[in-house]
């Protein structure tokens, strides 16, 4: 009885390792790659100078949510992060559609650079 009872301890045991690590192979990846990308950049103006605190709005194409948005610092500079893979469209606030950008972040890429020039009057 002891052995019987042990053989089916051990099975189930088993069988909770299994599930545990199927369960880590197919979320896992998808976690990482959901939450660890960015899309980075410089806003100049229409004589190559940096725009501090320039609104900046970043939209995956397709998704019908809210775009995530982001202000230059004092360089001109700005970071979206925590975006998942995939075709985005950069557009600074309040400029002619000319000036935006579609740019795309890969699977295990991670990062996206672009500048984008604004008209400053």
């Amino acid at each position: 009885m002891k052995h019987a009872q042990r053989c089916r301890c051990l099975r189930l045991r088993a069988l909770l390792s299994t599930v545990g690590v199927l369960l880590l192979v197919l979320f896992a990846p998808q976690n990482v790659q959901a939450g660890g990308n960015v899309i980075e950049g410089e806003v100049l103006d229409q004589r190559g100078t940096p725009v501090a605190g320039y609104p900046v709005s970043v939209r995956r194409i397709g998704d019908a949510g809210s775009p995530s948005a982001a202000i230059t610092d004092n360089q001109g500079k700005f970071r979206v992060s925590g975006l998942p893979p995939g075709r985005y469209r950069v557009s600074p606030l309040n400029q002619p559609e000319s000036t935006r950008r579609e740019i795309t972040i890969e699977p295990g890429n991670g990062k996206a650079w672009l500048q984008l020039a604004v008209q400053i009057r």
